[in-house]
C-alpha cells in the first residue's frame, strides 16, 4: 500500500546502513515494501529480510485489505508470487504467523532496521514495539507508516518512544518516520 516514492526512502535508508544485520517488516500485504527492503538487503549484502504477515488484515479493517477474494484467502499466494516474479525470494522469509510467534524467531540484537506497517491501534504498535525493540542493534532504524492525525495510536506510541531519549528522529516524508535507536 506505499507509494513506489516511499518505497525509495525505505530502499535507501536501509540500503546505506552501516549498522550489520537483519531486517524485519511488521505487514507486508501485497510485498512492495518488501520488494524494496528486500532488494535493498540482495544490494547491500546486510542481512535477511523477514516478512511477517498473517494476510488477514486488521480486525475491523479487513474490507481496506481485499485484492481478489473477499475472505482474503488469496492474498499469499499473492505476496509469494509478487516476491518470486522479481526474483527476491533467496533474499525475504514470510514469516506467516502472529507476531508473538515471529518474535520468538529471532535473536535479541540481531534487527538493524524495522519497518512497522500492522495494527495501527495504540494497543497494536505498543505491542510491536514491545516484542521487536529487544531484537534492535544499537544504531537500527526503526521506520513507522502512518504517522499522521488518522492514525493517533501511531502517532501517540513514537511521540512516546521520542520523550524516553532513546530514540531521535531521523527524517519525516509522507506520512512516515524514521527512528534511530540509540541502546545506551
Amino acid at each position: 500500500m506505499i507509494t513506489p516514492q516511499s518505497g525509495r526512502f525505505l530502499f535507501t535508508l536501509c540500503y546505506f546502513q552501516a549498522e550489520r544485520g537483519d531486517v524485519v517488516e511488521i505487514g507486508s500485504w501485497q510485498g512492495r515494501s518488501a520488494s524494496y527492503l528486500g532488494r535493498a538487503v540482495q544490494l547491500s549484502g546486510n542481512g535477511r529480510l523477514f516478512a511477517i504477515d498473517h494476510f488477514k488484515g486488521n480486525v475491523g479493517k479487513e474490507h481496506y485489505y481485499i485484492v481478489d477474494n473477499n475472505d482474503l484467502s488469496d492474498l499469499k499466494n499473492n505476496f509469494l508470487r509478487n516476491i518470486s516474479d522479481i526474483g527476491l525470494e533467496k533474499y525475504i522469509t514470510l514469516l506467516d504467523v502472529s507476531n508473538n510467534d515471529a518474535a520468538k524467531t529471532l535473536s535479541e540484537n540481531s534487527v538493524r532496521f524495522l519497518f512497522i506497517d500492522g495494527d495501527h491501534t495504540e494497543t497494536g504498535v505498543k505491542k510491536d514495539i514491545e516484542l521487536y525493540f529487544p531484537k534492535l542493534v544499537d544504531g537500527a532504524i526503526v521506520v513507522f507508516d502512518d504517522f499522521s492525525p488518522g492514525f493517533p495510536g501511531v502517532m501517540k506510541s513514537v511521540e512516546a518512544l521520542l520523550e524516553n531519549g532513546r530514540h531521535s528522529r531521523v527524517m519525516a516524508y509522507e506520512n512516515t518516520i524514521a527512528l534511530k535507536y540509540n541502546a545506551k
